[in-house]
C-alpha cells in the first residue's frame, strides 16, 4: 500500500483498519443489530495503540513527535500538560479538534507516577495497548509498517518493555534546523543516565492487565512481561534485564545539541523536584543508527497534510479512530433551510426551513424545485444569497470554484454551450445542449487540499427524454433526470452522490460530497435524461 493509502487508513478516512482493530466489538454490535437492540457506545470498539506523555512547554517539538507516531500507526494521544506557559495548545488545537489528542491539565510537580496511573484508571478502557513515551522519545518499528502489526505478535502479554537507544549531540553545538529525528543520527552506549550506563526501557502496557505503573515499567496482573523479542523479562528491575531491539526500539534524544543539554541539566522535572543530570562529553563515542530513516518522509508528509487542515473543523474528530463514534451532523437539516428559504423568497437568513425538501435518499444535503415556490432564478443569485452566506460563515468555508467566477472554465462532456440571444449575462444563464440527453459538467476542486467539499447548484432541466418505465400514458411515464456527482481522488473517479430531479424545472441544491476531509482534484456532475441544462449557479465550497 502506498503512502497515501497508509496515511488515509491511519487517519481514519477508511473503515477497514478501524474495523479490524475493533473486531470483538463488531461481533457484539452484529448480534445487537440482529436482535434490533442498539449498540452501547462502550461496545463500539476502541483504539488499538495509544500513547501517553507528560509534557511542559514543548510547543516547538510537538508536530514532529505527533506526526511521527501517527505515521507508525498510533491511534490516539493522551497528553498530560504539566503547566505549560508557551503556545503549546495552539500547536495541539488541530490535532485535538480532529480527534487525535486528548489533553489533561496536570500541573503538579513530582507526580509522574500519579499521572501514569491516572491515564490507566480514566482512559485505559478505550485502548488495547498504551505506550508511555516522552516528547524526546520516538518509537521506531524496525521493519513493520504499523505498530499494531508488532503488538499483535505478543499474544497474551500484559507488558512489552521497549529498550532505548540514547542519542547524543551528533556534532551540534547549537540547535540545528529541521526535524530532531533527521538531525541527530548517532547513539552511544556510554551515555550516563542517572548514575547508570545500563540500558533503560519504557513500557507499552495492556491496561486491562496492569496493576500499577511506575516510570520505566509497570506491575502486571499475571506477570506476563516480555521484551520486544517476545522473551519473558523481569518487571521488578529499574533497568531492563533482557534488552532487545528486535522489531521495535525507542530512540531517546537525550542530549540534542550541546546548548540544549546544558540548559536541560538541573532543570526540574515531573518525577523529582530537583533532578540533576550527569555531564555527557561532547566527543562521546557514538555510532550512526538508520532505523528511523524510512519514517522521515512519512513524518514530513503528515506534517504537511496536517497543516492543510482547518484549525476549527465543522465536525469534531474527522480522524478519530473509534469505529461507530457518533458525530453530530446537521448538514442535511441546514441545507434544507438554505434551499427552501431561498426558493421561497425569504429575505433574511434563518435556520428554520420554509418547507420540506425533495427526496434525496442517502445524500447529505437538500434540493428544492423553484417552480413549487414561484422562484425566479438569476445567475449567481443563490450563491450570493444571505442563506448561503450564513452557511459559509458557520462552516468557515470558502468558495473554491464558481461558474459565476468563470476561472478556470468548466468542462462540458457530451454536449456544447448553446449561444444565448440575450447579451445580458445577469439575466441569461449558461445553457448546455446534450443532443442524446446525456452529458456531464466538470469543475476544478482548486488544488490538492485536505478538506470537506459541498456542491451548490441552481440548474434548470428542459426537453427531457421520455420515461422508459412504462408505455405512454402509464402512471410511471414521468420524465426525470438522473444525476450522479463524482470526485477525482488519486487519479480515480469515485461516486459521491446520486439523486433524481423529478421532471422538468429549476432545481436549487446544496449537498455534501463526503463526511470526512478528502484530497480531491475535480468534481464531475453527470446528468442523464435532459437535452438542455441551464446553469444559473454551480459552485464548490470547501471547509473543515
Amino acid at each position: 500500500m502506498g503512502l497515501t493509502g497508509r496515511v488515509g487508513r491511519m487517519l481514519g478516512r477508511s473503515g477497514g483498519a478501524g474495523e479490524r482493530r475493533s473486531g470483538r466489538s463488531g461481533t457484539r454490535g452484529g448480534a445487537a443489530s440482529r436482535t434490533g437492540a442498539r449498540v452501547p457506545l462502550l461496545e463500539r470498539g476502541h483504539f488499538g495503540v495509544s500513547v501517553m506523555a507528560i509534557l511542559k512547554n514543548e510547543a516547538p517539538n510537538m508536530a514532529e513527535w505527533l506526526c511521527h507516531h501517527m505515521a507508525i500507526g498510533v491511534d490516539h494521544f493522551f497528553l498530560y500538560d504539566n503547566g505549560s506557559t508557551d503556545h503549546l495548545h495552539e500547536v495541539l488545537k488541530p490535532f485535538a479538534d480532529h480527534g487525535m489528542v486528548t489533553t489533561v491539565y496536570f500541573p503538579m510537580r513530582g507526580l509522574q507516577r500519579d499521572a501514569n496511573n491516572h491515564v490507566v484508571r480514566f482512559f485505559g478502557a478505550t485502548t488495547e495497548w498504551l505506550a508511555y513515551v516522552d516528547i524526546d522519545e520516538f518509537l521506531v518499528p524496525e521493519q513493520d509498517e504499523q505498530i499494531g502489526e508488532i503488538m499483535r505478535r505478543f499474544g497474551d502479554a500484559e507488558q512489552v518493555l521497549v529498550s532505548r537507544k540514547e542519542f547524543c549531540y551528533g556534532g551540534h553545538r547549537t540547535p540545528p534546523a529541521g526535524l530532531v529525528t533527521e538531525a541527530y543520527r548517532e547513539y552511544s552506549v556510554d551515555v550516563p543516565r542517572v548514575g547508570t550506563s545500563e540500558i533503560l526501557a519504557k513500557p507499552i502496557i495492556r491496561p486491562a492487565g496492569t496493576a500499577r505503573v511506575g516510570i520505566h515499567n509497570a506491575t502486571t496482573v499475571h506477570g506476563r512481561t516480555v521484551n520486544t523479542a517476545g522473551q519473558p523479562t523481569s518487571e521488578e528491575a529499574t533497568v531492563i534485564e533482557d534488552p532487545s531491539y528486535a522489531g521495535l526500539q525507542m530512540n531517546h534524544y537525550f542530549t540534542k545539541s550541546w546548548q540544549e543539554f546544558q540548559a536541560k541539566r538541573g532543570r526540574a522535572t515531573t518525577s523529582t523536584h530537583s533532578f540533576g543530570l550527569p555531564e555527557v562529553p561532547f566527543d562521546i563515542p557514538a555510532q550512526v543508527d538508520h532505523v528511523v530513516d524510512r519514517w522521515l518522509p512519512r513524518t514530513k508528509a503528515l506534517m504537511e497534510e496536517m497543516a492543510t487542515l482547518s484549525a476549527s473543523p465543522s465536525r469534531y474528530g474527522s480522524r478519530l479512530h473509534l469505529t461507530g463514534f457518533p458525530s453530530s451532523d446537521m448538514f442535511g437539516q441546514e441545507a434544507t433551510a438554505v434551499v427552501t428559504n431561498e426558493a421561497a423568497g425569504v429575505s433574511e437568513a434563518r435556520k428554520k426551513r420554509t418547507a420540506r425538501s425533495l427526496p434525496m435518499p442517502g445524500v447529505r444535503g437538500a434540493m428544492a424545485r423553484g417552480e413549487d415556490f414561484e422562484y425566479q432564478a438569476r445567475p449567481g443569485a443563490f450563491l450570493a444569497s444571505p442563506h448561503v452566506e450564513q452557511q459559509i460563515a458557520w462552516l468557515q468555508a470558502e468558495v473554491t470554484w464558481a461558474v459565476a467566477h468563470g476561472q478556470p472554465p468548466m468542462r462540458i462532456e457530451g454536449g456544447a454551450e448553446v449561444p444565448s440571444g440575450d447579451a445580458d449575462a445577469a439575466v441569461e444563464p449558461l445553457v448546455i445542449g446534450f443532443e442524446d440527453g446525456r452529458g456531464a459538467i466538470g469543475i476544478s476542486a482548486g488544488g490538492p487540499k485536505l478538506r470537506c467539499h459541498a456542491l451548490l447548484f441552481t440548474l434548470r432541466v428542459d426537453d427531457l427524454l421520455a420515461a422508459a418505465d412504462g408505455p405512454p400514458g402509464d402512471a410511471n411515464d414521468v420524465p426525470s433526470v438522473a444525476v450522479e456527482v463524482s470526485v477525482l481522488e488519486t487519479g480515480e473517479w469515485q461516486s459521491s452522490a446520486t439523486f433524481t430531479m423529478p421532471g422538468p424545472g429549476t432545481y436549487l441544491g446544496l449537498l455534501a460530497l463526503e463526511k470526512w476531509p478528502r484530497t480531491i482534484d475535480a468534481v464531475r456532475v453527470a446528468l442523464a435524461g435532459a437535452r438542455k441544462v441551464a446553469v444559473y449557479d454551480l459552485a464548490l465550497l470547501t471547509f473543515g
